[in-house]
């Protein structure tokens, strides 16, 4: 009773209702975002199965979502639906402003996809295109130098499309490794920055201030003329 009796005071309440916030705002945003998706997809194609049966099944729209999607790939897959694909594909892209949306979102798709993702080897940080300016690379293999130095062959995406980028070699002492996994890192980089970790594990050199009670050259001179 003693513990419930100090919960309960003045100065306890503020802290306690910030770390409640902390936690549920996050778990409530979630949760907020499944039940959006879920009604969503549920609702593509359970509204036409709602019309016909006589009683509604919760999850029905996600389900012949999902068999379409499959029923889908199943038909891309073949010789027949490839060339099919390509003439949609065709047109789409050649489609104004929603051209260049379908071409992104299809290549962001297809980067992040499993036989994409087995491309990269792992993620690191590495200073590019200058010294001092930091970036996120994937290891795609690694090589010696002629001088015998261990070499990473490293693509850098760009953003938000990291289908395109540039490919470089950097000596393996100058890549700062990172704990991320692939898909951690794509979501780093889609997301411009935005799910990048508070924490980031390389050293930023601090620039060197001029102090104000030294005088930069000259001035002492332009001094004992004026006097």
């Amino acid at each position: 009773m003693n513990r419930f009796k100090g919960f309960f005071k003045k100065s306890n309440i503020k802290p306690a209702f910030i770390s409640g916030l902390i936690v549920a705002i996050p778990i409530g945003i979630t949760i907020f975002t499944l039940q959006f998706i879920f009604r969503f997809v549920d609702n593509i194609f359970g509204r036409y199965f709602r019309e016909f049966l006589p009683f509604y099944i919760p999850g029905i729209g996600i389900i012949s979502t999902f068999f379409i999607i499959l029923v889908l790939g199943a038909f891309i897959n073949n010789w027949l639906g490839r060339k099919f694909y390509e003439k949609i594909e065709k047109r789409m892209s050649k489609l104004p402003l929603l051209g260049s949306l379908y071409t992104v979102s299809r290549q962001i798709v297809e980067i992040i996809s499993s036989s994409r993702r087995k491309e990269f080897q792992k993620v690191i940080y590495l200073q590019y295109p200058t010294e001092g300016i930091w970036t996120l690379g994937f290891v795609t293999g690694q090589s010696i130098s002629d001088d015998g130095v261990r070499i990473y062959n490293v693509f850098v995406p760009t953003t938000p499309n990291p289908t395109s980028g540039y490919m470089v070699f950097i000596p393996h002492d100058d890549a700062v490794d990172t704990p991320y996994t692939i898909e951690e890192g794509l979501k780093i980089l889609i997301s411009g920055g935005m799910l990048a970790p508070p924490r980031l594990p390389f050293p930023v050199r601090k620039k060197q201030m001029v102090n104000k009670a030294e005088s930069l050259p000259g001035e002492n001179d332009k001094s004992e003329n004026e006097s």
